[in-house]
């Protein structure tokens, strides 16, 4: 199995098992594949909603064949002389691509990735805008309608082309999805590129599409091998019980999540401090319940066996993280630590959260799956 697990669940076990052995019996994983609607709501009405946001599952393998494309894009961008990429973020589907870019950071010889929200704001850090209008490539990226965005993006192609009198669309590329104000903007003003990103996928599961891996791209990150350890990770995720990393991630983030317990706390190497932000939205939303900070768990505020999941890269061993866990096993909170290969392993944890998120949602107390 790719990306290594070690639980220590204590007082979780016992629910985690029931779960886990209740997942089996109705063969959850496979009709999960299927689109089975029924896991998540009885309700008939609820069914094309649910099935309609699950494409984000074939997203390893269907988006492999866009690599070369992507790849010959970053390579022209390169080529051009372009110093910067900046991704206007408009919803939570750029945050995976924050999420890259903070733990991997610039690749000699590509531009700078830098990710702001709408309004122009620095998301992460504050970076300096050294290549100026006409050698900056902006990647709008909106997963569904936003009129609010559009007077946002027509300043700054007036800012490229007041620079750049030919051709400015160039340094612009859209992505989202089909019959968008974005897409009949970046159509009229001639984009270099508009990637439409696959129907039937919420924002939060976009990270794995084009939203995803055309900043990866073009910041000069792997992406082939992001989906290849992704599409590994999918493949696992077809089995029953144990053996099944989302599955069992799920069962035991939708047991600590239930009303009744004391929630879950996620501590990770520094490098991919990020992945909490995007991992604390999936999981409120799937489980009406977000991640909670570990330091009121440290200073003794809340119940004592909430739940800690520690994501951590195999080659960096993180000292105080390891003393703090230690710290935490010994007063008895149930932990889980996650393993990286390395950084293209967070592709991986993308789906592997995916899944789990959706696993959890199914348990009762906790469907949230229909929104």
């Amino acid at each position: 199995m790719t990306n290594e697990v070690s639980p220590n669940l204590v007082n979780l076990q016992s629910p985690v098992d029931a779960a886990l052995a209740k997942f089996d019996e109705n063969d959850f994983a496979a009709r999960f594949w299927k689109r089975d609607a029924t896991l998540w709501s009885s309700d008939t009405a609820d069914a094309g909603p649910i099935e309609a946001l699950s494409g984000w599952l074939d997203l390893p393998s269907s988006m492999k064949s866009a690599v070369p494309d992507l790849l010959a894009l970053a390579q022209s961008v390169k080529e051009e002389g372009y110093g910067q990429i900046i991704l206007v973020a408009v919803d939570e589907s750029s945050l995976p691509a924050l999420v890259l870019e903070q733990a991997l950071g610039r690749v000699s010889g590509y531009p700078e990735l830098t990710v702001v929200n709408r309004e122009g704001e620095v998301m992460g850090r504050t970076p300096a805008f050294p290549a100026g209008p006409a050698k900056t490539l902006f990647v709008i990226s909106a997963a569904n309608e936003d009129m609010l965005m559009m007077p946002g993006v027509a300043v700054l192609y007036d800012r490229v082309r007041q620079v750049k009198k030919e051709r400015p669309g160039d340094n612009f590329v859209a992505i989202t999805r089909s019959g968008t104000s974005l897409e009949r903007f970046a159509r009229e003003l001639h984009f270099r590129e508009i990637f439409i990103n696959p129907p039937g996928i919420a924002p939060l599961y976009l990270g794995l599409s084009y939203s995803g891996l055309v900043p990866a791209a073009l910041a000069g990150y792997n992406i082939g091998e992001m989906l290849n350890r992704a599409a590994v990770m999918a493949e696992e995720c077809h089995k029953p019980g144990l053996e099944n990393p989302g599955l069992y991630l799920g069962s035991i983030l939708g047991s600590a999540q239930v009303p009744n317990r004391p929630g879950t706390s996620l501590v990770l190497t520094p490098q991919i401090e990020g992945f909490a932000l995007w991992a604390d939205q999936l999981v409120g939303i799937e489980t009406r319940r977000n991640l909670l900070p570990l330091d009121e768990t440290l200073k003794g505020v809340g119940v004592a066996d909430r739940l800690v999941v520690s994501l951590q890269l195999s080659n960096q061993k993180a000292l105080p993280i390891e003393r703090m866990l230690k710290k935490l096993e010994d007063t008895a909170h149930p932990i889980v630590r996650l393993r990286l290969k390395d950084l293209a392993d967070l592709a991986a944890e993308f789906f592997r959260w995916q899944f789990a998120a959706s696993v959890a949602a199914a348990l009762p107390g906790l469907n949230s799956a229909v929104k």
